[in-house]
């Protein structure tokens, strides 16, 4: 049986999380869909007899809120480095301090080529799983930010709004051989989906956010005038 704690990290993140990989640990079990995991750990043991049990609403609710903090508690530097980007690599081997699940679980960010690539549906797997067991496969989808990631694309606008003289919104979008980089079609799809229903206010925020953001980096190219007519 697998079980996860967050409870030492919360109690001691004043001093434990100091660290890039512990902001990952926590930006995973973050965008953890507890009640979909749940779902098919019921179905892994009805079919093999193993229960894997998933981080509760708790946990991860608690997870949500200490990411949160980390925009008060935490440089911005630290932060981004937890983030995969473009032009960096991210090396990390869970320690023997580490809940080795979930530090486990959690370098699969580092595989990522940018933060807009952990927010899809089918990014995530369960703590415990093999991302081969097909038990636990998620069908891959055209949605861009899973139902249980709008929390964490929230914070990450939080993030990169924080610095906007960095411009760290540049290193999640590919470079190109030569002049500006306009290959912003992932970022492109998730301000479309943020405005897709009106009244979910709190999308329409993030997306509001995000295209001003794109905006700003990219208003002397064709490309980001018309984003600017589009969103505007």
């Amino acid at each position: 049986m697998h079980s996860f704690r967050l409870s030492h990290l919360i109690r001691g993140h004043s001093i434990a999380i100091t660290s890039s990989h512990h902001v990952r640990q926590i930006l995973y079990l973050s965008l953890y869909p507890v009640e979909l995991f749940t779902k098919q750990a019921q179905k892994s043991k009805k079919s093999s007899g193993n229960a894997l049990v998933p981080p509760s609403r708790e946990a991860v609710s608690a997870a949500l809120g200490l990411l949160n903090s980390f925009l008060i508690t935490l440089p911005t530097s630290v932060i981004l480095k937890a983030l995969p980007s473009y032009g960096s690599r991210i090396d990390y081997r869970p320690g023997p301090s580490d809940d080795y699940a979930l530090a486990s679980a959690a370098t699969a960010i580092c595989s990522a080529q940018n933060c807009w690539e952990f927010l899809r549906p089918d990014f995530l797997q369960p703590l415990g799983s093999a991302r081969t067991n097909n038990i636990f496969s998620v069908p891959p989808s055209s949605v861009p930010v899973a139902e249980s990631a709008w929390p964490v694309l929230e914070w990450l606008v939080a993030v990169f709004e924080r610095t906007p003289e960095t411009h760290p919104l540049l290193s999640q979008i590919p470079p190109t051989t030569s002049g500006p980089r306009f290959s912003i079609e992932a970022i492109m799809d998730i301000i479309f989906d943020g405005f897709a229903d009106p009244s979910n206010q709190r999308r329409v925020k993030i997306g509001e956010h995000l295209s001003n953001m794109v905006s700003t980096h990219s208003i002397r190219s064709p490309f980001g005038r018309k984003l600017t007519i589009l969103c505007s």
